[in-house]
């Protein structure tokens, strides 16, 4: 290799003339003066091309991250060779200079010679040059006077690399370029580290954009904050939750809005539920505290949460919490009920409680459905209670839920209430006349100023929730019994929809029947297409005690007995064919005209009860109850079973 530029120039000047390359010229530098011969590069001149100004700018857009890193680094770079009256720089992955950095008093030609922003630098064009070669060859390398191509370049030195991005691809260069006197030996080395350190840095920027990309489209709201309880982070989820604007991020007080002295004291109840406090108002919230320790004396807290809303619609989606039902399931061509689904279509709408009356088995549960489905909250949950099924120790904390430690055998963490996951939607309350009278009054607390307590609870929280009840009772017979709160029975008593019993709507029982045996078809590999004309006439016939549920019930059996393509009375159990009559035993019901009074009552259970020879769940049948309410009576009546049978 050549030692000193008299020799190099002597090999440079040989070149020129016979294109001859002398043995101690640098490998790579003799293949940079080969190909500039070859494209007839003029060697008296070299210097920067410009680039339009529309061009240049959108290449400056183009790389405004790489600039932007490259900016502190460009200045730093100098500062390590600020000796050698340097010039330093970048380029992009065309050679186009991005942006230049050098001391007012540096005296290298950089106006003369065109090394300045907007000035493209490409072998092809202006000869062999540091930046170029090393972006061509991948690696870092120097260029030391006579070893450029072009004349008028030969008073400098030049020492560039290559800048990569995240995949490995050549982003464009680093330089150091002085005039050749003034170079110093640890440029090559200033700019490879520098072009690592642009690399690092950018993939650090990456990986800060993605993490703060990630944050602010995480579903769950994020809040990290520091040991003095100041807000470091909070994502746009967390401030969509929490309704707080930009503006007064700064003045949230965690403390305050969470009501706690000590956040240590707080993580360590490990509770799902966090209520926010804020401008008035409760904002409930499910999620998690904890503790993210960042080196020595760095301790931070991150609180991740999402509104108790979306979690419970998340929970009723996936346990089925939704109404199914419309009104075209609803099949009749009877006046009356097409009358009154008219009706609940033009009320469906208005957000009030509703009252769905009828016998059993008439489908008011299908009204529930439709009517929410028809409403504005047909997006929202649909939670159905049978108040009948709920065991009397557990119905509050079914209802309204309950906190941690409420009582014993109380869940860890608590448990949400059914009218917690009604939030939003719809309360169906089927059988609402059983509930006991204790539970009514929370009911109706509730329902007057939209706040619930949880069972063990401290804290109100806000609800929106519509109600609608079924019974199949006289409520107002049960308010005169006092077994029903006056104020509760006129607050769901807002609307009214009286269901018919299916005896009242003879010309839906062929419609019916037919509606069944097709549903039973589709159901079953068994396949019956016709019903006998004998069996609709024993249809119309029969009275249909269970109305539309006992017709569903008899249609099932009569499908399954079937053995042939038709039902024929055959298939019909002789209660509803006519053959025979039920045990002549006088109707017992507790839905009396007229005022029922309680002796009436304890003696109609007790007839019942003999009359199924002590069967609780035949007795509960025939007296139209829930089993729990018949033993609830009996409790009441203090009636004593070993005497009913005369036992000794």
């Amino acid at each position: 290799m050549a030692s000193n530029q008299e020799e190099l120039l002597k090999y440079w000047n040989q070149f020129i003339k016979t294109g001859v390359i002398h043995e101690n010229v640098r490998e790579y530098i003799a293949q940079g003066w080969k190909r500039c011969r070859e494209m007839n590069i003029d060697h008296e001149i070299g210097i920067g091309t410009p680039v339009d100004a529309a061009v240049f700018k959108k290449i400056q857009e183009d790389n405004r991250e790489f600039s932007d890193v490259s900016e502190v680094v460009i200045q730093e770079a100098y500062h390590y060779v600020a000796d050698s009256d340097a010039v330093v720089f970048i380029t992009d992955a065309a050679g186009c200079i991005l942006s230049q950095y050098k001391d007012s008093s540096t005296s290298y030609p950089a106006n003369e010679t065109k090394l300045l922003p907007g000035y493209r630098w490409r072998e092809e064009e202006n000869g062999m040059t540091s930046m170029d070669l090393a972006m061509r060859l991948n690696k870092p390398v120097r260029i030391i006077g006579a070893e450029h191509y072009c004349r008028n370049q030969q008073i400098c030195a030049g020492s560039s690399a290559p800048v990569h991005d995240d995949a490995g691809n050549v982003l464009g260069s680093l330089n150091i370029v002085s005039l050749l006197g003034q170079y110093s030996k640890h440029s090559l080395g200033v700019v490879t580290a520098g072009a690592t350190l642009i690399e690092k840095q950018m993939r650090l920027e990456q990986t800060l954009r993605l993490f703060k990309t990630t944050f602010n489209t995480m579903a769950e709201g994020m809040i990290l904050i520091d040991q003095n309880y100041k807000i470091k982070e909070i994502n746009d989820s967390a401030k969509n939750i929490l309704g707080l604007l930009n503006k007064n991020i700064l003045d949230f007080d965690i403390r305050e809005a969470l009501r706690f002295d000590s956040f240590e004291s707080f993580y360590k109840r490990k509770e799902k539920d966090i209520n926010f406090y804020l401008n008035g108002h409760t904002v409930s919230c499910i999620g998690d505290v904890d503790i993210v320790e960042l080196g020595r004396n760095r301790v931070f807290y991150s609180i991740v949460f999402k509104a108790a809303k979306t979690v419970n619609k998340m929970i009723n989606k996936m346990t089925g919490n939704e109404a199914i039902y419309h009104f075209e399931d609803i099949i009749t061509g009877d006046e009356k009920m097409l009358e009154l689904i008219n009706y609940t279509k033009k009320i469906a709408h208005i957000d009030c409680c509703v009252l769905v009356t009828g016998p059993s088995g008439t489908g008011k549960e299908l009204f529930a459905h439709a009517v929410h489905n028809a409403s504005s909250r047909s997006k929202g949950p649909f939670i159905a209670i049978n108040c009948a099924a709920l065991p009397a120790d557990l119905v509050e904390s079914e209802i309204f839920g309950y906190e941690s430690g409420a009582f014993t055998g109380a869940k860890q963490g608590g448990q949400t209430g059914k009218i917690e996951l009604a939030d939003g939607g719809t309360l169906f309350l089927d059988e609402v006349g059983e509930l006991p009278l204790n539970i009514q009054s929370k009911l109706l607390r509730v329902l007057d100023n939209h706040r619930i307590t949880r069972l063990g609870g401290k804290t109100e929280k806000e609800i929106d929730v519509r109600v609608i009840a079924a019974t199949n009772r006289n409520l107002e017979d049960e308010v005169k019994n006092k077994s029903f709160r006056l104020d509760l029975f006129y607050r769901i008593n807002t609307i009214t929809l009286v269901v018919p019993p299916l005896c009242e709507r003879k010309g839906d029982i062929a419609l019916l029947s037919q509606y069944f045996l097709q549903k039973l078809n589709q159901e079953s590999e068994h396949k019956v297409y016709f019903i006998d004309a004998a069996v609709l006439s024993a249809f119309q016939s029969f009275d249909w005690p269970g109305n539309v549920r006992q017709l569903q019930n008899v249609m099932m059996r009569a499908f399954y007995v079937c053995e042939t393509s038709r039902l024929s009375l055959e298939d019909l159990p002789d209660t509803v064919k006519g053959l025979k009559k039920e045990k002549t035993l006088e109707p017992l019901s507790l839905k009396r005209n007229g005022e029922s009074i309680q002796e009436v009552e304890r003696d109609v259970i007790l007839k019942a009860i003999q009359a199924c020879g002590g069967n609780m769940t035949a007795a509960a049948k025939r007296l139209e109850i829930a089993k729990s309410t018949l033993y609830r009576k009996i409790k009441r009546y203090n009636i004593v079973m070993e005497k009913v049978f005369h036992r000794d």
